[in-house]
Order: structure tokens, then C-alpha cells, then sequence
């Protein structure tokens, strides 16, 4: 390509380079500070001590799911279609925040109950219920509405300061294995604490004089159904991942769960270029419906993806060893078969997100998510009854599950010809 071509192609999208700018580097360095402090809490905490800290992160995790609903795709699309039209906008905001109030009533109900009357969450439950505290300032974080009507640059700059003081903050105050409970309590104050400077930027941008709380039972019931298929879809299909650290914990120990969350970090950090790419074009796609441009997006992932796996396998033992020297091969080998995870996770986003969410197919993307979770379930079933339950197993079957997942939408865009458009 020309750099005339090049140069208009970047004017045309300004907007979605500066917003992928700006989310990746949200993302990666939220990630990259639990990398960055792996090793430090590894020798301060121990590895028992880090995983029951990473453990309890994983149940609060899923609560995190429930709470964030469908919303982050839904109300942000919502967003992106009336960002124009103020009462529109305020309709949206209020009834996603009254939604989102709901549901957090309710899951604090449920965790209340599942840490009196499960026996399993007795032994450590002071730190789920700190660990809890953090989904107050994930309840206030408006991520939604600022991507919506694509303006990340203020939010992203909060989110890494308060990150940043996080990482101080616990490199300060945890000194020994005792401290580990100092881990979420200072995640969850800096949680918070975003939550409230973010909603504060909200007002800001809508006009402190504009604001008007309106909302209406129909509205909030409206905002419920819209996200509910999203809300199914993102429950199964982070309950693997999820899932997977729970099973971790329960059947071998938390040991382990520190050994897989590594792994399953550097992953995670790896794929946030396609998820970012992925997030930030979602709401031209949902107008535009171009699936050609959805084409082009999922080369560029997979190719960035194959390049990467080459350069895990590249990764020398005594790079490995710096960090878990008496489980070096269940590590090294968990970490090889977790890369694999890389172009199905962006074939997931190509053919999931963006190839049925933002052509209006939710019942599709459900169906395929769904397809996916069953047969996960199936084989760990499987697993279970053959008393086969291993890191290395468990990491296989995510892999396997994903594949599915990726055929099942790959069959409904063929279906519903969205391919052609």
C-alpha cells in the first residue's frame, strides 16, 4: 500500500487508532502489573499464599461477570447509536446504572450465602469478602459509556494511576506471607476509588448543568432482555477460564492455581492487541455492517497470533526457570499448550463479536458459546470420573472447547450469508 493510501487510512479512522491507542494501553498495563508483581508476591507470599490470593481473585471474578451483565457491549452500542441525542443518552445511562445496581444487590445476597453455607469458602473467607469490595468500583466504572462515544484518554489515565499507586502501595505494605490479605484490600480501595473519579469525568462530559436522571421499569426491563444473550454468552464462556482456576484449586491446590495463573497472564497479556482491535472497531462495525472489514481485522490478529506462538516455543528453559524452578515442566508445557489458545481467541472475537454480535445475530453467538460450554463441561466430566484432572488436562480442554466455539460460529455466519455482506 502506497503512503498516500496509508496516510488517508489513518485520517478516515482517527478516532479508532487514538480509542485502540488508549485501551491497549489500559489493558496491558492492568495486566502487566500482575506480571510485574508475580515474582515479588511469589517470594513474599509463597506459592500457597499467592494462589489463594489468585484464587479468590477467580471466584470475584465471576461475580464480576454477573455484575457487568451484558452492558459493556450492549449499552456501549446503545451509546455509540445516540451519542447525538441527549435525552437518548441520559435514558441509557440511568437505566444501565439502575441495571447494574440490581444486579449487585443480588450478588451480594448470593456471596453472603455461599460463604455461610459452603463449607469449601470457610477456610479463606476474609479474603473473598475483600476481594468483594473491588465489584463497588466496578459497579460505578463506566467503560461502556466512554467507549461508546469514543473517548478513552481520561479514563485510561486514572485506571493507570491508580494501578500504579496499587503496585507501590503493595510492594510497600506486603513484607511477609502474614500480609497477603493487604493484596485486596489495596485493589479494592483503588478500585473504588476509579469507580468515583470515572463517574465524576461521566458528568463532566454530559454538562453538569444537563443532567437528568430518567429512567422507567419498561426501560430497565428493556436494558435486561437486550443484554441478557450477551450476558449468557460472556458467563459460559468465561466460565472456562474461570471454571478452570476453580477446578485448579479444589481437586490438586493452590500450588497450582499460582502455576496456571501465570501462564494463563502471559496469555492474557499477549492477546489484548486483537481484543483492543476487536473492541475499538465494534461500534463502526455495528453501523457500517461490513464483514469485509471483518475479514481484514481477523488476518491481521491471526497472523500477529501464529507469530507469537513461535516466539513462546523460542523461549529458552532458563528464562522459564526464573519463575517456578520446581515445576518448570508443568509449567512450560501448561504455557505451550495455553499459546495455542491465541488465534482461537481471536477467531472467536472475528467470528463471535464482530461477525454476529455487531450484525444484530446475539442468538447466534449464544447458541455457538453455549455448543462450546457443553462440551467443555462433557470433558471434564470425563476427567473426572477417570480421576485425570491435571493442570496439563484442564489447559487441553479449554483449547478443545474454544474450538468448538470458533466452528459453531463459523457454521451460523455461513447460515445467515454474513460473509457476503
Amino acid at each position: 500500500m502506497k503512503k498516500g493510501k496509508l496516510i488517508a487510512l489513518f485520517k478516515s479512522n482517527k478516532k479508532i487508532v487514538k480509542n485502540f491507542s488508549f485501551l491497549s494501553i489500559l489493558q496491558f498495563f492492568q495486566l502487566i502489573i500482575g506480571f510485574l508483581l508475580f515474582p515479588y508476591l511469589i517470594k513474599v507470599l509463597g506459592v500457597k499464599n499467592y494462589g489463594i490470593v489468585i484464587f479468590a481473585q477467580a471466584i470475584i471474578g465471576y461475580f464480576l461477570l454477573i455484575l457487568n451483565y451484558g452492558f459493556n457491549i450492549t449499552a456501549t452500542k446503545q451509546i455509540a447509536l445516540h451519542k447525538n441525542d441527549k435525552n437518548k443518552l441520559h435514558e441509557i445511562i440511568s437505566s444501565t446504572y439502575i441495571s447494574k445496581f440490581i444486579i449487585f444487590i443480588f450478588i451480594s445476597i448470593l456471596f453472603t450465602s455461599m460463604l455461610i453455607f459452603v463449607p469449601f469458602f470457610s477456610n479463606h473467607k476474609e479474603i473473598y469478602g475483600l476481594t468483594f469490595f473491588s465489584l463497588i468500583g466496578w459497579l460505578l466504572y463506566p467503560e461502556w459509556y466512554f467507549q461508546g462515544v469514543e473517548k478513552m484518554e481520561n479514563i485510561t489515565y486514572i485506571i493507570l494511576t491508580s494501578k500504579l499507586i496499587s503496585l507501590v502501595a503493595i510492594i510497600i505494605v506486603v513484607k511477609e506471607a502474614n500480609d497477603y490479605y493487604y493484596v485486596p484490600i489495596i485493589n479494592s480501595i483503588s478500585m473504588i476509588i476509579s469507580g468515583i473519579i470515572s463517574v465524576i469525568l461521566l458528568i463532566n462530559s454530559l454538562g453538569r448543568k444537563n443532567i437528568t436522571f430518567t429512567y422507567s421499569v419498561c426501560k430497565i426491563k428493556e436494558q435486561l432482555v437486550d443484554g441478557s444473550s450477551i450476558f449468557l454468552s460472556n458467563i459460559v464462556a468465561n466460565t472456562k477460564d474461570y471454571f478452570n482456576t476453580f477446578i485448579i484449586g479444589v481437586f490438586l491446590n493452590f500450588e497450582m492455581v499460582a502455576v496456571y495463573d501465570f501462564a494463563n497472564k502471559i496469555i492474557r497479556i499477549l492477546i489484548i492487541p486483537s481484543s483492543i482491535l476487536y473492541r475499538v472497531v465494534f461500534p463502526k462495525i455495528s453501523i457500517k455492517k461490513s464483514f469485509t472489514m471483518v475479514r481484514k481485522l481477523e488476518l491481521l490478529s491471526l497472523t500477529y497470533s501464529f507469530l507469537v506462538i513461535l516466539i513462546i516455543v523460542c523461549i529458552p528453559d532458563s528464562v522459564l526457570q526464573y519463575f517456578f524452578k520446581n515445576d518448570i515442566e508443568v509449567f512450560k508445557n501448561t504455557l505451550y499448550i495455553l499459546s495455542i489458545t491465541l488465534p482461537l481467541l481471536s477467531l472467536s472475537g472475528s467470528r463471535g463479536v464482530l461477525g454476529l454480535i455487531a450484525f444484530n445475530f446475539d442468538r447466534y453467538f449464544t447458541k455457538g458459546i453455549i455448543t462450546s460450554m457443553l462440551f467443555y463441561c462433557l470433558i471434564v466430566v470425563v476427567l473426572y470420573f477417570f480421576d485425570q484432572i491435571s493442570l496439563i488436562s484442564m489447559s487441553i480442554t479449554l483449547v478443545f472447547s474454544l474450538f468448538v466455539e470458533v466452528v459453531s460460529h463459523s457454521y451460523y455466519i455461513q447460515k445467515k450469508r454474513i460473509n457476503h455482506a
